[in-house]
């Protein structure tokens, strides 16, 4: 796995994905990764192992059986999560009303319900070198500029990393069978 992959040669701390919807149009798949200070030198081959995941994916990866054991992963997760404090709840809850009728709201979120391979490949198909938002957070970035409500520094600039040359071995990735 890309997990395994980076962690084996002391890149990361830990790696997780997730997906965030703003509206019907408009949503936002981030990775997330907690680099070493080892991977914080290699964010260029970090990037370039995450796209040959995702052309994995894309080539091998989108398959019924996968997709059922998310759906059944995610019922679990629905069955079995740990209660939340009251504020977390609502806070959490509360966007999914403008999103689903409000006797599913709290399922909702859990559910994999429809197998849809077209609109699988639409989102992998966005996953895209030109359509990534990279970003860095780290005491050791040359900051240039001042965020202005909360004074942070940072530094916003074209991405420069060619992914042209990667090979699909580079990083021997494989998706796990059932």
């Amino acid at each position: 796995s890309l997990h395994a992959q980076l962690k084996a040669r002391g890149w990361i701390e830990s790696l997780g994905a997730s997906a965030a919807r703003f509206d019907a149009d408009n949503g936002l798949i981030t990775v997330s990764m907690e680099l070493t200070d080892e991977g914080a030198k290699h964010i260029d081959d970090i990037t370039r192992a995450l796209f040959e995941s995702v052309a994995l994916i894309r080539a091998d990866g989108i398959a019924k059986w996968r997709y059922g054991e998310q759906a059944e992963l995610a019922d679990l997760a629905f069955r079995f999560q740990e209660p939340s404090a009251p504020l977390r709840f609502v806070t959490s809850t509360a966007p999914n009303l403008r999103l689903y009728p409000v006797r599913e709201v709290l399922e909702a979120p859990y559910l994999m319900e429809h197998y849809d391979e077209a609109l699988i490949r639409r989102y992998l198909d966005a996953m895209r070198p030109d359509n990534l938002l990279l970003e860095v957070s780290s005491h050791n970035v040359d900051a240039d500029k001042i965020e202005p409500w909360f004074q942070v520094p940072y530094k916003d600039e074209p991405l420069t990393i060619d992914l042209s040359g990667s090979s699909p071995a580079q990083f021997a990735l494989a998706l796990p069978g059932p």
